[in-house]
């Protein structure tokens, strides 16, 4: 077989290189001496040409390897020039929240939006221009407490791991405190600075006392006699940042207050929000009361009368509720710093705490929107409308007792000791909050126009949502998934039915044989039957919206659906509605 000569095999290299790229082109040894290939062309750095092999007796080329018996060559020289791949700098994206508001204030800001177009990893470097070193990351994420009221930029740098950079900005400008002389040390003329009194009537005796705050320190007192029971307070107006979350806490302890009325509480004068007055009445030491309150685009809160001026008071008595006794309050503070950034989806809105979101991961906590977003939408399908004119529904973490577990409206008002332990279980769970989708539920029922029992009807549509999406939820301290959630409604009627003792968990599950029976669909266009209804011919008293939804559900079955459901439960629903 002929060997192939170095032409040849130049050849063959030069249409490789066309082919591939540029190659070292080898020197091959032949009967006489052999010329070495010369370096090939790199790239970036190119890469050496290799060495040729020398002819039996010859001399290696340059770069070439000895044949037998000759004499190995130098290594070969790396190209130069050639075209290689071109490192591409990444691309910088940052969101930051808050941008506005007082301090002390947590900025948490957010790079994870930046990409780098050769796939390469990142790194952050973030830096708070004129305030020191800057803060380097392998995470996208990076939070900040600003205590000083001033306005700050941060510079996010993004690095690649050629350290090629992308830069993006962020602006924040932070006021002071909105409340002042919050431990009352500061007085003048025997008055504490910044806070005016109030009073229904003027029957209460108002006192700034250098000694008589927690551990001896200064604070502000109010008595009223027990012969003239009034409504007293001191106050101070503030301007508060739009559409925020604000906790306001504050210590007090009391002396012989009026048992059985509002006590001495904290809230916001000329509104309903004021603290628990559990507790509050009495006699008893010092103790910290908390409320939670929103304001609105404007920086409004809530009035009696609609959107009013904020005014922080520490109070003794109430509306509707006079009291007498002796109150002290001490070392209130308003801050919005509790609370995360929103939390947010296609249909909810979360304000939660800090310390209550930490308890899951943000990927456990995207899958739980994503339940609640489907959720949603399967309370939609079933009654067909949405509530609040499809504005989002919100979630607003409180920390004075909203009435239950959680409260419907918009916000949903959701207890703060309660939250963690629940977000704990979405995260390791992947529970979807039987308590959240139930006061979801509730606002589903729109303008109540077929509610005969809320309860009810909050947890049977609830059913719906949680069988039809194969949800999670835990019902009595156990997780059910899907239409396991069956069981429990059952295990109550039965024993309802053993016992004679109904309820509405009870009659839960009579409804659940019903559209197991005659179809979901029945329910849909039932639904949306009362939806059609002319307001005047709305139902108006829970037992006229039994029997009319009753009757509109034999109406699109076709079945007389009281036949369905035994005497005795029916005379129970007629006489609890």
């Amino acid at each position: 077989m002929r060997s192939a000569t170095t032409h040849e095999l130049s050849a063959m290299l030069f249409l490789i290189a066309v082919l591939v790229g540029p190659v070292a082109v080898i020197g091959c040894g032949e009967d006489t001496q052999a010329t070495a290939g010369s370096g090939g062309s790199g790239g970036s750095g190119g890469t050496a040409g290799t060495g040729g092999t020398a002819g039996t007796g010859g001399t290696a080329g340059s770069g070439g390897t000895a044949g037998t018996g000759g004499t190995a060559g130098t290594g070969g020289t790396a190209g130069t020039g050639g075209t290689g791949p071109i490192n591409q700098p990444p691309t910088a994206k940052l969101t930051a929240y808050p941008l506005l508001g007082e301090v002390p204030r947590t900025v948490d800001f957010d790079a994870s939006g930046s990409t780098d177009p050769d796939g390469d990893s990142l790194r952050y470097s973030w830096k708070i221009l004129g305030g020191g070193d800057p803060v380097v990351t392998t995470t996208p994420d990076w939070s900040h407490r600003f205590d000083q009221a001033g306005d700050y930029d941060v510079l996010l740098t993004v690095f690649d791991t050629h350290d090629a950079s992308a830069i993006a900005p962020a602006a924040m400008s932070f006021a002071p405190p909105a409340l002042t002389n919050v431990d009352f040390e500061e007085a003048s003329g025997g008055l504490p600075v910044g806070w005016s009194t109030g009073e229904w009537r003027h029957d209460s005796e108002f006192a700034w006392e250098p000694n008589a705050g927690r551990g001896g320190s200064a604070g502000v007192r109010i008595t009223t006699d027990s012969a003239t029971p009034n409504d007293a307070w001191w106050y101070q107006p503030v301007q508060l940042t739009p559409n925020t979350p604000y906790n306001l806490s504050g210590w007090i302890r009391g002396e012989n207050i009026t048992e059985g009325g509002a006590g001495a509480n904290l809230g916001l004068l000329n509104t309903y929000t004021k603290s628990r007055s559990a507790g509050s009445t009495g006699t008893f030491g010092w103790w910290q009361l908390w409320i939670t309150f929103e304001t609105d685009a404007q920086g409004l809160v809530p009035g009696a009368a609609g959107p009013i001026d904020p005014s922080i008071a520490a109070r003794l008595g109430f509306w509707a509720s006079t009291v007498s006794g002796t109150a002290w309050y001490d070392d209130l503070n308003l801050t919005a710093d509790d609370f995360a950034p929103p939390l947010s989806s296609k249909h909810l809105s979360f304000n939660l705490e800090r310390i209550d979101l930490a308890r899951a991961t943000p990927e456990t906590l995207d899958r739980w929107l994503r339940h609640l977003d489907a959720s949603y939408e399967a309370y939609t399908d079933l009654v067909g409308d949405v509530p609040y004119g499809g504005e989002l529904q919100r979630v607003l973490s409180v920390r004075q007792y909203p009435g239950g577990w959680a409260v419907a409206g918009n916000p949903i008002r959701w207890m703060q000791e309660y939250i963690g332990t629940e977000i704990g279980r979405v995260h390791s769970d992947d529970d979807w909050s039987f308590g959240i989708l139930h006061e979801i539920s509730h606002a589903f029922d729109l303008d109540y126009r077929w509610v005969f029992q809320g309860e009810f009807s909050a947890n049977f549509k609830l059913y719906y949502v949680v069988t039809t999406l194969n949800g999670r939820v835990r019902f009595a301290g156990t997780l059910y998934e899907g239409i396991a959630l069956r069981d429990p409604y059952e295990q109550i009627h039965q024993e309802a039915v053993a016992t004679n003792s109904y309820n509405w968990n009870a009659m839960t599950f009579r409804f659940i044989l019903l559209a197991e029976q005659l179809g979901w669909d029945t329910f849909q266009q039932t639904y949306r039957a009362f939806l059609a209804l002319e307001s005047a011919d709305v139902p108006t008293t829970p037992s006229d919206k039994l029997e009319a939804f009753l009757d509109e559900l034999s109406a699109q079955s076709g079945t007389d659906v009281e036949t369905l459901i035994p005497a005795v439960e029916l005379s129970w629903m007629r006489a609890n509605v």
